[in-house]
């Protein structure tokens, strides 16, 4: 019994000092998550404070007529961009439909000749069936001397 009471005290301090350690290295992990939080928020604030110095400053004339051509310019590329995009989908489009139709036609090239094959399948299986009736079906005698003389009959 007190081995057992020992075991378990053993075992709670030994749990304990594991959970210790372990709130010890989660503490010390927002500990430095809360610093590194903080340091951004000051780079941040640094950063809008030059933003608003550098935007406090009037636009002069020059730099509005150049904002003006570079918007025009890329307007123009757009335009460009979207008239090559329309001609693109209507390639597209066009090659599309001839490819669907080649498909459809080869479709029903195929139906027609898989109907074509089992016609002749069918007409080869009765040909066969023929066949075999004859070659089991015994041959009478005028038959048989008719076969001989290339199927005419010998006059005596």
């Amino acid at each position: 019994m007190r081995r057992v009471l020992l075991l378990l005290i053993a075992g709670s301090l030994f749990i304990w000092g594991c959970a210790t350690d372990e709130y010890q290295s989660l503490r010390a992990e927002l500990n430095q998550l809360k610093s590194d939080y903080y340091s951004d928020i000051r780079s941040l604030k640094e950063r809008m404070r030059s933003l608003e110095e550098s935007s406090s400053r009037a636009a002069t004339q020059e730099t509005i007529t150049g904002l003006r051509e570079s918007q025009e310019r890329i307007l123009n590329q757009i335009n460009d961009l979207r008239r090559e995009i329309q001609m693109i989908q209507g390639r597209l489009d066009e090659d599309s439909y001839r490819a669907e139709k080649a498909l459809r036609d080869a479709s029903t090239e195929r139906d027609l000749l898989r109907t074509e094959i089992g016609e002749l399948k069918t007409s080869l299986n009765e040909l066969a069936a023929k066949v075999e009736t004859m070659r089991q079906a015994p041959v009478p005698a005028e038959e048989s001397s008719k076969e001989g003389t290339g199927g005419r009959e010998i006059k005596p």
